[in-house]
């Protein structure tokens, strides 16, 4: 954040860098806000939580021009991990999506394979895999997580078996005699 607020100047020291930080998330002689979108934020949780307070207790100065949103997996993440922030009055809105349901797991597969079909983008066909396997896939992901990332992973391994049985290779890498 810093490094991008001060276009790459590398900080003196960690003690200053989050001083000048401060300073210039709170600058009232620009109108500019700093919106900072934090994606898996679960994985700056450490022990004391002190990275994640900080950054929350950033929105909070009186002239704060800096706004936080954050992207977890974890549904109960700011109950769980981060009493801290209730604690000392720092309660962020949430806002919760659901697991992806089979059919829509399913849905987003055929969609993005069928954009495969460059030649005939209309074509009804689903190309790669079968609508069986996209199923099972689907079933098994919405069951297990319902996270979409698995599914694809599901997706792409099965596709890189499929690959390498072409190819004559076994999982290592190696050519089948």
């Amino acid at each position: 954040i810093y490094k991008n607020l001060t276009n790459g100047v590398k900080p003196n020291s960690l003690q200053s860098s989050k001083m000048e930080l401060l300073s210039l998330l709170s600058n009232t002689t620009t109108a500019d806000m700093n919106i900072v979108v934090l994606d898996e934020l679960d994985k700056l949780v450490t022990n004391d939580q002190q990275i994640l307070f900080e950054l929350f207790s950033w929105t909070i100065f009186k002239e704060s021009k800096f706004l936080l949103i954050g992207i977890s997996n974890s549904l109960d993440m700011i109950d769980r991990l981060l009493p801290r922030l209730k604690i000392n009055g720092l309660n962020p809105n949430t806002l919760s999506f659901m697991p992806y349901t089979a059919e829509q797991i399913k849905s987003i597969i055929i969609t993005k394979l069928k954009l495969l079909n460059v030649k005939d983008p209309n074509s009804t066909n689903i190309p790669i895999m079968h609508p069986a396997a996209i199923q099972l896939c689907a079933k098994k992901s919405s069951n297990n997580t319902g996270d979409l990332r698995k599914a694809f992973d599901i997706c792409r391994n099965s596709i890189e078996m499929v690959e390498r049985e072409i190819r004559g290779l076994n999982s290592q890498g190696f050519i089948n005699k």
